[in-house]
């Protein structure tokens, strides 16, 4: 009968053990399914989506601009190399033969005041476009630069991640996504 009874007691106790691992098993799963959805719910929350959607589109601006700053500076080094002096001397074969006297006397009787005149108009005129040239990459560049600052403001006092606690730093954020735009692994 003692043994009986014990075999009783001993099933009962196997019983709520059972039952408190049952009850710990769904409190684990209504654990994870409370943070899945949590996590689900920060992802899906309209003010990140729309912040991600505006992260991605200031991306694309910031790879554009950094395009089109390397053509800007590419162009400005060519510019450069055309207005650095060239010392080579170009000797030049002659077209006509110089035993010509006729050439010699025609060219011996063209105004030289004319023709200085003239050379000096077409490098006035070539300066004048080189300069406008010059102003007008300078002014670009200097647009650039004002867009990336008016990006970087824009993150630095208009992102706010809710939920997000990796990135409630703007100014880290915007150093990823250019570090990402740029080629780099961004670190997180």
């Amino acid at each position: 009968m003692e043994r009986h009874l014990a075999q009783v007691e001993q099933r009962k106790a196997d019983e709520r053990q059972a039952r408190r691992q049952r009850k710990k098993e769904r409190a684990l799963a209504r654990q994870a399914r409370y943070e899945s959805a949590k996590r689900e719910m920060k992802i899906n929350h309209p003010r990140n989506k729309a912040m991600w959607t505006e992260v991605a589109k200031l991306d694309n601006e910031i790879q554009k601009l950094k395009r089109e700053e390397r053509t800007w500076i590419q162009i400005k080094k060519e510019l450069d190399s055309m207005d650095a002096p060239n010392n080579e001397v170009i000797e030049l074969d002659p077209v006509v033969p110089s035993t010509s006297a006729a050439m010699e006397e025609q060219v011996g009787n063209t105004p030289l005041e004319d023709t200085a005149t003239t050379m000096v108009e077409d490098v006035t005129m070539a300066m004048n476009r080189l300069n406008w040239m010059l102003s007008s990459v300078s002014s670009a560049m200097e647009e650039s630069d004002k867009l990336r600052k008016e990006a970087f403001t824009k993150y630095n006092e208009d992102h706010k991640m809710i939920g997000f606690s990796q990135f409630d730093d703007p100014k880290d954020l915007f150093r990823k996504v250019t570090r990402k735009s740029i080629g780099g692994t961004p670190r997180m």
